[in-house]
């Protein structure tokens, strides 16, 4: 039979052959990049082609109005410059188009 020092010691050994879990991602900072609407909301961020890519929709409030969608674009993530607005759609269409699709 096996004595519990046995299995004591092979527990051991396992747990120091068992490969680590990778650290998870975590948040080091957060900063205001963009402020020039009195709304802004429904973030995303992306890494494409060596440049970070924010867009989000701004507009006068969270619900209706004309709102629009931006994209930032930055190289160090630090500066951030607007690339593009999309305006002129309304949510109706937009739908409509989609589903087309």
């Amino acid at each position: 039979m096996f004595s519990a020092r046995y299995f004591l010691c092979c527990g051991a050994v396992l747990l120091a052959l068992a490969p680590a879990r990778a650290a998870g991602p975590e948040v080091v900072s957060a900063e205001k990049i963009w402020d020039r609407a009195p709304h802004n909301a429904f973030t995303d961020l992306i890494r494409w082609h060596d440049k970070w890519y924010c867009t989000f929709r701004e507009a006068e409030a969270h619900v209706g109005g004309n709102g629009k969608l931006r994209v930032l674009e930055s190289a160090d993530g630090k500066a951030w410059e607007s690339a593009a607005t999309v305006a002129g759609f309304s949510r109706c269409s937009w739908r409509s188009r989609a589903s087309r699709q």
